[in-house]
């Protein structure tokens, strides 16, 4: 394994170990460590196999699963880096749900002012119309940034054809 790679993995790896060490002991500062960390890790194993391949083709054997991992990976990255950034930018029920938290009382209470909200959301949105209207059901994890401090929560939203916006359902 090359020298780039090691480096790499143990980027991910301490961000990963930072990401938890700072939830557990109510650090506020850079929780985006924990999903960053998770890239860099992917980008880490990929650089593996890139290393492995060379080392198979030395020894004249076959690469075949280290490519399909990597382009498994690579999907992986990138499908996940394109829908972290639509939701972030096209999506109604993700506005609807940062909307709600940035306005709940509860949330006030417990972190203060929100100032903003990790830079990695994840989660799903399944919508589906039939002759009644659009049915909708969204999930989103993501970390809220608080004055006092940082949470992360799950929010779940609804939609149906007698209330055409998404709502919040429920906060955990």
């Amino acid at each position: 394994m090359k020298k780039r790679t090691k480096l790499i993995l143990g980027i991910g790896g301490v961000l990963l170990i930072y990401g938890r060490l700072c939830r557990w002991f109510d650090l506020y500062f850079f929780w985006d460590s924990k999903s960053i960390g998770w890239t860099v890790l992917l980008i880490g194993v990929i650089s593996y196999l890139i290393d492995n391949i060379e080392t198979r083709e030395n020894q004249n054997k076959k690469t075949t699963l280290n490519k399909v991992g990597i382009d498994l990976l690579s999907f992986v990255l990138i499908a996940g880096t394109i829908f972290s950034i639509s939701f972030r930018l096209f999506s109604d029920a993700y506005k609807v749900a940062t909307n709600y938290l940035e306005n709940d009382s509860s949330t006030r209470k417990q972190l203060g002012t929100v100032t903003g909200f990790g830079a990695m959301p994840s989660g799903s949105i399944q919508t589906e119309t039939n002759s009644s209207g659009e049915f909708g059901f969204a999930v989103f994890q993501l970390t809220i940034k608080g004055e006092k401090k940082f949470k992360d929560v799950t929010v779940q939203l609804i939609k149906n054809p007698e209330n055409p916006d998404w709502k919040v359902e429920q906060v955990e």
